[in-house]
């Protein structure tokens, strides 16, 4: 028998450990993958009373979710909870959000099915009763529309469906929203100061730590090409809680800095704030937001976020006025809302990506689309090819124009190259990781890790007269901390030591987790990275020689792999390309494919074409 949850919470503690007292498995998912990171709950799985479940984007259930998602909120656009949030942004597009909340949670639900579809965890023997009251209510309202999809096998039977628990936990949830969002009416039409704005040209969100990693050519500000117009032109809104020293950094720098992080505490309502037309349209509209029947629960979180979304927006817009907002990598469904307001007070939205990311670079049994990029919505999406733009036209956004404009950090890996006065000799190679995960069915295990480093370390021994520069992805607390996400005890530890051996070479020099890629492939003569992390492509967009490598050969029937000369499959062959590779020779950018997945200019000037959409943009 096995006792499963569909995601632990403290109040099933209890009954957990009832369960294991009658020598019953006890699991539960770990979708979001906290459940490390919740201390009252973590101690169960580190002391192996609950064993962990993950699942991933398998089969169709991501592209499912999108699709029932769009369905059915068509189907009830006409609710008055929908049409309040039309009315209070003013534009019909408020509907994403709608839509994208369902797809998040349709998407978590039925990769739950495509799990005990596939069934092949150890843990999960024998009969399965499952606690998921969201589950329940999900397949539910599936079936209601007409959904005839893979059921749960007859082993699996749900033992608590949606009732009392989950009115009740809505009816809380509901609550706490529904009083911020009096709190800050009230707030703003009783404490009405007047404050005049700050008013700006461009404004580029720093909503990420990792914008704020490094400090050389990749700094935060890589975006303006230093002019005194960019400085004045450009400025940078900080959207997320930083430390003292950080922000007296930014601060310090000869940038306009912004910190919009006041709206999210809620002593920010009670502070001077502009009472505008805004507070009086939410007021109006707030109230029929929170009342809906209970076959109606897929709304509840799109109104969360459609009026938390309203209320931050609105509270930044009293304090800084720009007209064109630029993001990067920020696909979350709160700036849905956020792009949604903005353009229906005039305001350009355009997002870019730093990255090769996106479910065009994966096969089977990955599936084609995520909810993690559906239903989003920007004035213009800048992406570096071809295949990121028809992938991600396939997640029904919102988007008025896909610039294409290649990898943008070959032009700063260009100009660094530039300025360098490159030696004869020794060669450097560079080695970069990726973000590497504990699981079994993923691209890149601990395991692949291990397998990797193992095969670094033979190369470096074997080639005493090349210069190894190993540039981590990760920390390594990473890999050991029992409170991070994907800590392993035994594994974790074994990638920390072969680090070790690896740094203790005499011709390898290992760099910093926050070293900047940039500077590290400008300075070498071939980049070697794990699959499918994004330095080999900005550096074969550069001109440099470069390849990803996996040492075990699962990922022969990958898109990348399919780029001729891309992919280096295993030891053997790594040391039988290793001297063409040094010389420019038998490289993806050889391949008729080259431009479509990589980069189709490679002509190290991606970085100056954003800037000039920007540019444009803003007039």
């Amino acid at each position: 028998m096995t006792l499963c949850f569909e995601k632990l919470s403290l109040r099933h503690v209890p009954l957990a450990l009832l369960a294991r007292a009658f020598s019953w498995r006890v699991a539960a998912f770990d979708q979001d993958f906290t459940l490390r990171t919740r201390r009252t709950v973590a101690w169960l799985e580190l002391n192996g009373i609950v064993s962990r479940l993950l699942t991933f984007p398998f089969g169709t259930s991501h592209s499912d979710a999108i699709d029932w998602a769009d369905q059915i909120i068509g189907r009830h656009d006409i609710h008055r909870a929908i049409r309040s949030s039309v009315t209070l942004y003013r534009s019909g597009d408020i509907l994403l959000v709608f839509k994208r909340c369902l797809a998040e949670r349709l998407s978590r639900s039925l990769e739950v099915v495509d799990y005990f579809q596939r069934k092949t965890d150890r843990h999960l023997d024998g009969t399965i009763w499952l606690v998921a009251p969201r589950l329940s209510a999900d397949l539910s309202l599936l079936r209601r529309h007409g959904w005839s999809g893979k059921a749960l096998p007859d082993d699996v039977h749900i033992v608590w469906s949606s009732g009392f628990g989950a009115l009740l936990s809505r009816a809380f949830a509901n609550g706490l929203f529904l009083t911020s969002a009096i709190l800050k009416i009230g707030s703003q039409i009783f404490r009405r100061a007047n404050v005049n704005p700050l008013v700006v040209n461009t404004a580029v969100a720093i909503s990420s730590p990792f914008q704020l990693k490094f400090q050389g050519p990749r700094r935060f500000d890589f975006l303006t090409d230093g002019s005194k117009k960019d400085r004045d032109d450009f400025s940078f809104l900080i959207e997320l809680p930083l430390g003292s020293q950080v922000k007296t950094r930014l601060f310090d720098s000869d940038r306009k800095i912004v910190d919009i992080t006041g709206p999210l505490q809620l002593g920010f309502f009670f502070k001077s704030n502009v009472a505008g037309p805004w507070v009086r349209q939410l007021a109006r509209t707030v109230l029929p937001l929170f009342f809906f029947g209970w076959r109606h629960f897929f709304i509840a979180e799109g109104v969360r976020t459609t009026v938390g979304g309203y209320v931050f927006w609105n509270s930044v817009l009293s304090h800084v006025r720009f007209d064109h907002y630029v993001c990067t990598n920020k696909e979350h469904r709160m700036q849905i809302a956020g792009s949604v307001l903005m353009r229906a007070v005039g305001i350009k939205t355009t997002a870019f990506s730093q990255f090769i990311g996106g479910p065009y670079q994966l096969t089977s049994p990955y599936d084609r689309r995520n909810a993690y990029w559906s239903f989003l919505s920007f004035d213009v999406y800048a992406l570096n090819n071809a295949a990121m733009v028809e992938c991600f036209r396939m997640h029904r956004q919102s988007v008025g124009q896909y610039a294409v404009i290649g990898n943008i950090f070959s032009d700063l890996i260009c100009q660094a190259r530039n300025g360098l006065q490159k030696a004869s000799s020794p060669q450097v190679i560079s080695i970069f990781d990726t973000t590497f995960v504990d699981a079994p069915a993923v691209v890149s295990t601990f395991d692949d890790c291990i397998a990797f480093l193992i095969d670094m370390i033979k190369l470096a021994n074997s080639r005493p007269d090349v210069k190894f520069v190993f540039k981590p992805s990760k920390k390594d607390s990473y890999f050991t901390d029992p409170h991070t996400a994907w800590s392993s005890a035994e594994r974790g530890q074994k990638i920390v030591d072969l680090r070790r051996r690896f740094a203790a070479l005499q011709n390898v020099h290992v760099l910093d987790d926050a070293a900047d890629p940039v500077s590290v492939i400008a300075d070498s003569n071939l980049t070697i990275t794990h699959c499918f992390s994004s330095p080999t492509a900005d550096a074969l967009a550069a001109g440099v020689s470069a390849i990803w490598y996996e040492a075990t050969g699962k990922l022969r029937d990958f898109p990348f792999a399919h780029l001729k000369g891309a992919v280096v499959h295993g030891y053997d062959e790594l040391v039988a390309r290793l001297g063409h590779l040094l010389g420019g020779r038998g490289l993806a950018w050889e391949s008729h494919e080259f431009g479509r997945m990589i980069d189709p200019y490679r002509d190290g000037n991606s970085l100056e074409r954003l800037r000039s959409l920007l540019k444009r943009v803003s007039k």
